[in-house]
C-alpha cells in the first residue's frame, strides 16, 4: 500500500460497517451524519435507523466547481476523483438537496427548512 488513504479505503471496502459502528453505539432520536462517502455508507445508516424504528433524512449539499474554486479548491488527481469523493455523485435517493454556492441568505433559508422537516420527522416517530 502506498499510503494510509489506500489502506483505509481497502479496509472500508472489505468491511462496509467498520468505521460506521461507532456512530450508532447509542440510538439518538436524531442521528446526524455529516459525511457519507459511498452508497454502502448510506445503506448502513438506513438499515440501522429502520431497525431501530428511527426516521432517516438523506440530504445532499452541492456546490458548483466555480464556488469551490473561489473557496480555494484545486483538483488533485487520485484524490478528488477517488471513490471516497465521487461514489455518491450519481446517487439519486436524496430527500433534499441544498445548493451552497455562496448565497448565504439562500443557504440559511434552505437549512432552516431542512431543520423544520427534521424536527417534524423526528417527532412523528415514537421510541420503540
Amino acid at each position: 500500500m502506498e499510503n494510509a488513504r489506500e489502506a483505509t479505503d481497502g479496509e472500508l471496502q472489505s468491511r462496509t460497517g467498520a468505521y460506521l459502528n461507532s456512530a450508532v453505539q447509542s440510538t439518538p432520536r436524531i442521528l446526524i451524519v455529516t459525511d457519507c462517502r459511498r452508497p454502502s455508507d448510506v445503506d448502513y445508516f438506513k438499515l440501522h435507523q429502520e431497525a431501530n424504528c428511527r426516521p432517516i433524512m438523506l440530504l445532499r449539499i452541492d456546490s458548483s466547481l466555480t464556488a469551490r474554486e473561489q473557496r480555494g479548491f484545486q483538483f488533485k488527481a487520485g484524490i478528488d476523483d477517488a471513490e471516497t469523493e465521487c461514489a455518491l455523485d450519481e446517487f439519486q435517493l436524496w430527500n433534499d438537496r441544498i445548493a451552497n454556492d455562496g448565497d448565504n441568505m439562500c443557504l440559511q433559508r434552505a437549512l432552516s427548512e431542512i431543520r423544520n422537516k427534521a424536527i417534524e420527522l423526528a417527532t412523528s416517530f415514537t421510541t420503540p
